[in-house]
């Protein structure tokens, strides 16, 4: 199996490094799972689910949901990690949310 490289993959927006709790929703089902990091377009985060590149799929952020439900869709899944791209662009919401989720 290739090795993950993350440069392989540009970003449009520089990503904040963080560490929340959160939760995955897929098909109905709800899996636990930590954010590492987050930016307006996208966020990576670690959980044992593995999910098909291009699967939509809900975000919940923070252990209750508190910081908010987001729609995305799987841009990569290697190993323990999936990478999420928003559907939405959070430009506008992401002060905020950053400001709430970082240590």
């Amino acid at each position: 199996m290739a090795e993950f490289n993350e440069k392989d993959y540009e970003r449009s927006h520089p990503r904040e490094t963080i560490r929340t709790k959160a939760e995955i929703v897929v098909d109905g089902q709800k899996h636990n799972c930590v954010i590492t990091n987050i930016s307006p377009a996208g966020t990576r985060l670690y959980t044992r689910l593995g999910v098909a590149r291009d699967k939509e799929v809900t975000i919940r952020i923070g252990e209750f949901g508190e910081y908010g439900e987001f729609t995305a869709t799987v841009a990569w899944c290697y190993a323990d990690e999936i990478g999420l791209k928003f559907v939405d662009d959070l430009t506008e919401l992401s002060s905020e949310l950053f400001a709430l989720v970082k240590f």
